[in-house]
């Protein structure tokens, strides 16, 4: 038998051993997966709990009820109050003095 003959089957052996070592490694890294998808979906659902308990606890403020425009108007006034002229609020923001 030449030698390369001989170290065939020895070859043959190594493959078989690597190929089951690989299909071991296949199955540990599915069942992983497997397991970290499973911790995805408890920890989204414990969060999905906690802020359904968040909002069962939490009262609706009655601002919210309040349409957008209001509150936009609302604000405006409240930045504005107390200032005559768009001058002032000019002199008031950036301390700058007006002689206008």
């Amino acid at each position: 038998m030449t030698q390369q003959a001989e170290k065939l089957p020895l070859f043959e052996a190594k493959i078989a051993e690597l190929t089951e070592e690989l299909n071991e490694k296949e199955l540990e890294i599915q069942g992983l997966r497997e397991g970290m998808q499973e911790m995805r979906l408890m920890y989204r659902q414990h969060l999905d709990e906690l802020l359904e308990e968040k909002a069962a606890s939490t009262p609706a403020p009655e601002r919210l009820k309040v349409p957008l425009e209001e509150m936009a108007l609302e604000y405006q006034e409240q930045c504005t109050a107390g200032y005559s002229a768009s001058s002032d609020v000019a002199a008031a923001s950036f301390d700058l003095p007006f002689s206008g």
